[in-house]
This record gives structure tokens, C-alpha cells and sequence, in this order.
């Protein structure tokens, strides 16, 4: 896995533009090997993008089974509440329709 990340970067072409654009050979070798070591070594490579990937899937299929659960425990509560309010209501009614 390592070998992929760093194939990715060409050292040697990289010093050989900055030793073509005036930067001194040391300098661009010690520039080509941060950059190797400390830029492409820490990359991502696509198997850590698709672990992530799984993992985020997995975390979002259980946020939306809680807000599912959710949702239904508050329809039932609303429907609870709203046949509530209309037995108020009709006894309500009933109750003035006998006095009046």
C-alpha cells in the first residue's frame, strides 16, 4: 500500500524543475523529500477513502433508523394528543347543547 502512495510522486522530476527554474540541487532534493516523506506519505489512499466511506454509511443508516423511530413515536403521540383534543371537544359540545 505504501508503494502506491509514493508512485504517485516523482521525486526526480520534481528536483529537476526546481534545479531548472534556479533552486539550488541540495535545496531541491531536500524539497522533493518533504514533500515525499511528510505530503504524499500522509495521503489518503483509496482504500482509507472507502473504509471511511463504510464507516459514514453505517453512521448515517443508523441516524436515519433513529429519526425513523423517532418520527413514528411522535406521530402516535400526536394522534394520542389530537383524538384527546376531539373527545374534549365533542364533550364540550354536548355539554352545551344540554343547556342550551
Amino acid at each position: 500500500m505504501e508503494a502506491n502512495r509514493m508512485s504517485t510522486f516523482d521525486g526526480l522530476t520534481f528536483k529537476q524543475g526546481l534545479t531548472g527554474v534556479g533552486i539550488p540541487p541540495d535545496q531541491a532534493e531536500a524539497l522533493s523529500a518533504l514533500i515525499r516523506d511528510h505530503v504524499v506519505g500522509n495521503a489518503a489512499s483509496k482504500e482509507d477513502l472507502l473504509h471511511v466511506e463504510e464507516r459514514l454509511v453505517e453512521k448515517i443508516e443508523r441516524a436515519e433508523e433513529r429519526l425513523t423511530s423517532q418520527i413514528v413515536s411522535l406521530e402516535q403521540r400526536m394522534t394520542i394528543k389530537l383524538g384527546g383534543l376531539i373527545v374534549a371537544g365533542v364533550a364540550i359540545i354536548a355539554a352545551l347543547q344540554r343547556l342550551f
